[in-house]
């Protein structure tokens, strides 16, 4: 526009005086802004007086301001002044009641989206509190912990038993050095549960493990000098009695141990731990601990269902959120944003004037206009203002001022506005045009009461031209100066060159006008381009019969029209609206959100998901490390057949019976699913586990490729699952060469005690030892490859798989928090930073910018010409 070139012209030439005085005058009749009018004829005056050598126009030009200031003095146009600034003070007072509603109605619907964000995001920051930091990392992350610990104890305490039998081997065959690593190691052992049952005691969070592990009692057989006693104790206090006793075992001396007495009245407190181990690890303490490891479990799937609730309550709840939101802000931004644009304000403000007031308003710009064109012809401005000065002083100050027109617009230039208009005979009727101007078209049609809707809306009117002079200096636009029509904005570039002064460049004024704005706009807005004058006259006829000419008559009268202005209006302003204004824009918007709300609650929900169906698998890989151990005991003491174990030959062959099919219904459950709560097993979810089970690598061997198994060679490079066919067909060999037929109760251990049964049999006091059975161990191969997969390959390679599922877990742990933290980061970007500060609110600003616009229109509109109009 013509104010935005001025200001980067007087950026770039601060003081050049002739742009300075051009500047004032656009600002004091075009922009109706008088103050900033004075500031810029103050400012070029003060350039004058620091110069030296005044050029004689400009030394016309200050004589001129003087004349005119005294004009102003003598009361010659005070009326016309006053009018002038009480209508200034007026539109002053009521610039805020200008669009005061819609300002209003946009800054409520900017109150209300950031209410309705604030609850948005406060329930997205509760969904994500509680999927953080109590369902991952509270409980999934704790459970899952106290269930690989809880597994890991109950196969230390089989390992107990174990050790203790290799300890009094070591004593009885004199092997001292032995004996003083394996009770170190069973020592390192009883410390190692007693650390595992503190760890549990204190992260039991869950309120039904707490009862079962602190309130629930169980029994067990307390050795005693001379007696057994049956006490009843939580399961905190008989994981510490039982590692502090299997401590004492550890710590029997060298020489008391070589003794096979037993008896509990000959026996010190230490080696009474022996019998105490044999008699509760696998009757007591292992099964407590398996049903507080099941409570785990089970709490793991009531997090499941706690997970699928909160998923499905925050999708629906934050769906229900955006959409609300969504259609207030869809619904609110349609009509403000529109309501509120100026160029459409503008437009209907142009054609629903009065024709008395378009005509004079039109009258007046046009006027203008042709001045500041005359203004840029240098010999057509000097002979001029050497001809209002020297008439002024012939005739005194303010004469003609009282021959003005009433209705005449009494504006101050810097030529001295109503000197120039009484002398020069400036404003001449607008069926004519100036006799200091040269013309083609002096009909312009504007005096005729009819305003037709192209003379209302075109501004493509000739513009005089003054007679052909010597080059001269052109501020605005000189007669010959071509036109690079831009119909984006309505505006008319105008583009001159001059050799004389290049420091001074051309200002496009004319249809870039504030008054040319307004009744131009609604030309541009309804998409009409620019038109010849030959044109303009040759469809005159057929625009007046026209839509467009109907609403320049009639919009008015007619409410259809005003239909289809409005119509014309919006779908034009449409096409022109900024990007962030746009529906679509706001509907993807909100489609985003609403997949990233929906994808922040549900995707990482799936980790959980996957750790509910991995519980069971971790729990039963421990427990197939429990049973494969306790197969490995069992069978050595049912070749032992000594006693110290306490238990007889029936009840070893029934313990050895069920342990071999737990430990097979175990294994088949952890690798196939539909088992023991394992609803898909590992084969099928696990690649790293079907390369250990099923190829032939051993990756818990430093040399991974050597799998080669001395004990059995047929089991060499098989993989795990075959090495485990083997182990337990070993253990079948076993149990059928040395054991009974099963008889009696097979459903757990707790049941295998037979009737009848003595806690002082005489067996389980003089341990009866026959030497000839330990040459089994070394004779029969399959008794010599049970024995040692306790530390063998067998043990290693569950062990491994156990630390592969655990470590599966901490991955999916890990990827479902950081999941969810770059979900909710992306959610929380895209609704504040996205939605919210890049388009919602930019909607707002440029909403209310939009408001100021249309009272800066408003207020420049010279409403003190207006006398009968309004």
């Amino acid at each position: 526009s013509a104010h935005k070139e001025y200001k980067i012209l007087l950026y770039k030439y601060p003081t050049s005086t002739e742009l300075l005085y051009s500047w004032s005058s656009f600002a004091d009749s075009i922009l109706n802004n008088p103050k900033e009018a004075d500031l810029a004829r103050k400012q070029a005056q003060g350039l004058q007086d620091d110069d030296a050598d005044v050029p004689p126009e400009a030394a016309l030009q200050v004589e001129l301001e003087q004349a005119e200031a005294r004009t102003a003095g003598s009361g010659g146009t005070s009326s016309s002044d006053n009018r002038r600034g009480v209508m200034i003070r007026q539109f002053a007072n009521w610039k805020k009641a200008i669009m005061r509603d819609e300002e209003r109605q946009l800054q409520s619907l900017a109150t209300k989206v950031l209410v309705g964000l604030m609850i948005i995001l406060a329930f997205a920051t509760t969904g994500f509190v509680v999927s953080d930091f109590i369902l991952f990392k509270s409980m999934a992350q704790k459970e899952m912990h106290m269930i690989t610990t809880i597994g890991d104890m109950r196969t230390s305490c089989v390992s107990i038993a174990f050790y203790l039998r290799d300890l009094i081997i070591a004593a009885w065959f004199y092997d001292k050095g032995k004996y003083t690593t394996i009770q170190q190691q069973g020592r390192m052992l009883s410390e190692h549960i007693s650390e595992e049952n503190f760890f549990i005691r204190n992260h039991i969070a869950v309120a039904e493990a707490d009862e079962y592990f602190n309130v629930k009692t169980f029994q067990a057989n307390i050795p005693k000098a001379g007696r057994w006693d049956i006490v009843n104790n939580t399961l905190w206090e008989l994981g510490n009695d039982f590692s502090r006793r299997s401590d004492l075992a550890f710590s029997t001396t060298y020489e008391e141990l070589k003794s096979h007495s037993f008896h509990l009245a000959n026996i010190s407190d230490a080696k009474r731990g022996i019998p105490y181990v044999w008699e509760n690890f696998f009757r007591s303490v292992t099964p407590a601990y398996e049903g507080l490891v099941s409570i785990y479990v089970h709490e793991m799937d009531h997090v499941g269902h706690i997970t699928n609730m909160l998923v499905t309550v925050m999708s629906i709840v934050n769906g229900v959120l955006l959409l609300l939101l969504t259609a207030i802000v869809l619904l609110g931004m349609r009509r403000l944003i529109r309501d509120a644009e100026h160029k459409r304000v503008v437009c209907l403000l142009a054609i629903s004037l009065p024709k008395p007031t378009v005509k004079k308003l039109s009258n007046f710009y046009r006027e203008n206009e042709k001045r500041l064109r005359v203004l840029e012809d240098e010999d057509v401005e000097r002979t001029m203002m050497e001809t209002a000065v020297r008439d002024d002083d012939d005739t005194g100050h303010g004469k003609d001022d009282t021959a003005h027109s009433a209705d005449a617009p009494q504006d101050n230039w810097h030529l001295g506005g109503s000197v120039r208009e009484g002398k020069s005979k400036w404003r001449e009727s607008n069926n004519g045009s100036s006799r200091m101007l040269s013309t083609n078209d002096t009909k312009s049609g504007v005096d005729d009461h009819r305003l037709s809707a192209t003379q209302v809306f075109d501004d493509s009117h000739p513009v005089p031209s003054a007679p052909e002079k010597e080059p001269s200096v052109n501020l605005v636009v000189p007669h010959s100066t071509e036109r690079a029509d831009n119909e984006e904005n309505g505006t008319s570039q105008l583009m001159s060159s001059s050799a004389q002064k290049p420091e001074v460049v051309a200002t496009p004024v004319g249809p870039t006008f504030v008054g040319s704005y307004v009744f131009n706009t609604i030309s541009l807005a309804l998409g009409r381009g620019s038109v010849s004058t030959a044109e303009r006259r040759s469809s005159e006829r057929a625009r007046r019969n026209s839509t467009l000419g109907m609403v320049g008559e009639f919009v008015l009268r007619d409410a259809r029209h005003d239909q289809i202005v409005n119509a014309a209006l919006d779908k034009s302003m449409a096409k022109r609206r900024i990007w962030f204004n746009r529906r679509t824009i706001y509907v993807l918007c909100s489609c985003i959100l609403l997949v990233l709300g929906v994808m922040g609650s549900s995707f990482p929900s799936r980790n959980l998901t996957s750790l509910i169906h991995l519980a069971p698998i971790v729990d039963n890989a421990g427990r197939r490390e429990e049973l494969a151990r306790g197969v490995i005991v069992f069978a050595r003491e049912l070749v032992m057949a000594d006693g110290l174990c306490r238990h007889s030959i029936q009840e070893l062959s029934n313990a050895l019976r069920w342990l071999i099919d737990e430990l097979k219904s175990v294994d088949n459950a952890i690798r196939l699913g539909d088992g023991h709560g394992i609803g898909v097993g590992a084969d099928k979810r696990n690649k790293e586990h079907n390369e250990v089970m099923y190829t032939p690598i051993c990756p818990w061997r430093d040399d991974p490729s050597d799998c080669t198994i001395p004990e059995k060679q047929a089991a060499s490079g098989k993989g795990l699952q075959f090495l485990t066919l083997t182990f337990l067909d070993a253990a079948e060999s076993v149990l059928a060469r040395f054991g009974l037929p099963p008889k009696g109760h097979l459903e757990d251990f707790e049941h295998l005690r037979e009737p009848g049964y003595d806690h002082n049999q005489p067996e389980f006091l003089d341990i009866n030892v026959e030497l000839t059975r330990y040459a089994n161990f070394t004779n029969d191969a399959d008794l010599k490859f049970v024995s040692e997969s306790f530390h063998g390959d067998l043990f290693q390679g569950y062990k491994y798989i156990e630390l592969m599922f655990e470590r599966e877990m901490e991955v999916i742990l890990h990827q479902g928090i950081e999941e969810n933290d770059v979900l909710f980061s992306l959610y929380v970007v895209a609704l504040l930073v996205v939605f919210y500060f890049s388009i919602f609110r930019q909607s707002i600003h440029r909403g209310l910018s939009e408001v100021e616009a249309c009272r800066a229109v408003i207020m420049q509109i010279p409403t003190y010409v207006l006398r009968y109009c309004i």
